[in-house]
């Protein structure tokens, strides 16, 4: 499902429900050409109860992958804003040190910024991105700041903090890459679009004598289940081109200040 969620939202939906609605047609125009031969006699044994538990594990299944969705949307959002936090308290750390470490980590600081923004985030969104370490200019930061002899206790303060927030950003970048890997796999979605096709002949069976009512019948379950995979394919994978994403917006604005 990869090709799908790389387009806009307005795409996606449109993708997923003409394949749902696909995929319904062609049940209804077999079981419409069923329903003329004897074997249709035997389909109608079928009871609308045999539906329930299909309709349970496929809901069950749909539940399970859109709590984990929105769950990594919810820790993407977070793991952008600690980077950028720990980023912003860098500088203003910064500030209540010598002037030369005050220049480096603050030239460090943008340095990182720009490499996130140009080079880091668009190989994350293409599904790249290595998890090193020590990323351009926070290295150069790092440096200056364990170089940096303090001789006060209050400035030995700032120093340890400089590196914590330092050891923060490094943490939250680091995390935000694993999040990015962490999509709806292929396999599931192969059971989830199995359970769907199988639904939809059971609902075709038990209304096989009545056209009517089997159309009407699939086109809500098509429906109702295109909204479910449509929200789910929108807001999977948030560091991706298409659907829902997020951007480096909270970095740049550091740029900018």
């Amino acid at each position: 499902m990869n090709w799908i969620d790389a387009h806009s939202s307005a795409a996606i939906t449109l993708i997923v429900f003409a394949l749902c609605y696909s995929v319904g047609a062609l049940i209804f125009g077999i079981l419409r050409v069923l329903s003329k031969y004897r074997v249709a006699r035997d389909l109608e044994a079928i009871t609308p109860a045999m539906v329930t538990p299909i309709g349970v594990i496929g809901g069950l299944l749909i539940a399970f992958l859109a709590a984990r969705v929105w769950s990594n949307l919810d820790r993407a959002n977070s793991y952008v804003g600690q980077e950028a936090n720990a980023i912003r308290e860098l500088n203003q750390l910064a500030g209540e040190m010598p002037p030369t470490v005050r220049e480096a980590v603050r030239r460090g600081a943008h340095t990182y910024v720009s490499w996130v923004t140009l080079q880091d985030w668009p190989q994350m969104v293409a599904g790249g991105g290595a998890t090193e370490p020590r990323p351009p200019g926070l290295l150069d930061a790092l440096t200056s700041i364990a170089a940096y002899n303090p001789v006060e206790a209050g400035q030995r303060a700032v120093q340890q903090s400089a590196l914590a927030s330092l050891e923060r950003a490094l943490d939250a970048r680091r995390n935000r890459l694993l999040l990015s890997r962490q999509v709806i796999e292929g396999s599931q979605w192969a059971v989830v679009w199995a359970l769907y096709v199988f639904s939809m002949l059971l609902v075709g069976f038990v209304h096989i004598p009545r056209p009517i009512a089997k159309a009407v019948a699939m086109w809500l379950y098509a429906s109702t289940f295109a909204l479910c995979i449509v929200l789910l394919l929108i807001n999977d994978g948030p560091f991706r081109t298409g659907g829902y994403t997020l951007g480096p917006t909270l970095l740049k604005q550091l740029s900018e200040d």
